[in-house]
Formats: C-alpha cells, sequence, structure tokens
C-alpha cells in the first residue's frame, strides 16, 4: 500500500460514520495534485462513486443536500399514525420531503416562517447516563437534549397509551412529555 492509498484509507475510515460525513471529508481533501498525494482522477473516480447514495452527497462538492426543516404540516395526528403516514403527509404539503429527525431540525439553518403549534419528531437517540436523574430505570437521550423513560415516539408511532412522543414546537424547543393519547394530536415536523 504506498502513501496515497493509506491517506484515502484514513480520510475513508475518520468520515465513516455517515455517507454525508465521508463526502465533506473527500471534498475537505480537494484535488490536491502538488505533493502527488491525490490526483484529480482519484478523488473524482470516488466523488461520482458516493454521489446518489445519500443526503448531503455530491459529486461536484457543492453545497450540501443535507435535510433540514421546511415546515409543519396543517394535518394533525395521533402518535399511533405510523411512520409511512406521517412522512406522506410531509410529502402531500412539501414535495419531496419526510417526516424530520431531531438532528436534521437541530441542523436547520434556514428556519421556514409561519411555523404553528407544535408538531411531531422522529427521534434521533445517544447513549445517556441515568445519573442524577431520581426517576431510576431505563433512559432515552435524544440528540435534543430531551432524556425520557420512554421511546420519544410513541412505541414507533404505532400505538397509544404507549409512552410518549417527541415533538418540537414553533420557537425550535424540544418537548419528549407529550402522552400518546388520543387527545394529543399534533403536525409533523418535515425536512427536504
Amino acid at each position: 500500500m504506498n502513501y496515497k492509498q493509506l491517506k484515502l484509507m484514513v480520510v475513508v475510515m475518520t468520515a465513516a460514520l455517515s455517507v454525508a460525513g465521508l463526502a465533506a471529508a473527500l471534498c475537505s481533501v480537494g484535488d490536491a495534485t502538488a505533493d502527488g498525494v491525490f490526483d484529480v482522477a482519484d478523488v473524482t473516480v470516488f466523488r461520482r462513486d458516493l454521489a446518489g447514495l445519500g443526503p448531503g452527497v455530491s459529486a461536484d462538492c457543492s453545497a450540501s443536500a443535507t435535510l433540514q426543516l421546511v415546515g409543519f404540516t396543517t394535518e394533525e395526528f395521533l402518535g399511533d399514525a405510523g411512520l409511512f403516514t406521517l412522512t406522506l403527509a410531509c410529502q402531500a404539503e412539501f414535495p419531496g420531503s419526510r417526516m424530520c429527525t431531531s438532528i436534521e431540525i437541530l441542523n436547520t439553518f434556514d428556519v421556514p416562517s409561519g411555523l404553528v403549534g407544535e408538531a411531531w419528531v422522529r427521534p434521533s437517540h445517544v447513549p445517556v447516563s441515568a445519573s442524577g436523574v431520581s426517576t431510576g430505570g431505563i433512559h432515552v437521550g435524544d440528540a435534543s437534549g430531551v432524556i425520557n423513560q420512554t421511546t420519544l415516539s410513541c412505541n414507533g408511532w404505532s400505538k397509544l397509551f404507549s409512552g410518549t412522543g417527541l415533538t418540537v414546537d414553533s420557537t425550535g424547543a424540544f418537548n419528549g412529555e407529550i402522552a400518546c393519547l388520543p387527545e394529543n394530536i399534533r403536525s409533523v415536523a418535515c425536512c427536504g
């Protein structure tokens, strides 16, 4: 293995947390040819192979296509509506969108105007320590900072009377305490 191959392997391994991260790392490497480490053909071919593997990947390293909040649906749903139903509602109002994850909302830099109320959000679970939490038991953490003892998704968006669902409001405040009950209907946060 030569130095060029080794450096490319390190770039791939360090960015392997996500396809978008890998693409960003490759774009940061650039098309450097002065030191002979990479040449235009190597990087261009690798970028072309990555293109289309997922959101945020572009063959020319242009602006990222990372999903971000585009709006809340006007239609409201119970927490047991099902992930596909919630995503289809997003697609009906915001073509090309889907139900947001909390990370996508956190990464939104162009906040849409006219957000009203509160909307269901797909949690982005993260490891959490229960130390300092007096209720004991198993805890679920979300990238938004919400910590709860339930799945934060109404048991996979499938059951009423089963835990809580994660929501975000028009100010960007997250809430993990919305019980999955018949009286708790919410819009859907849509990202595209």
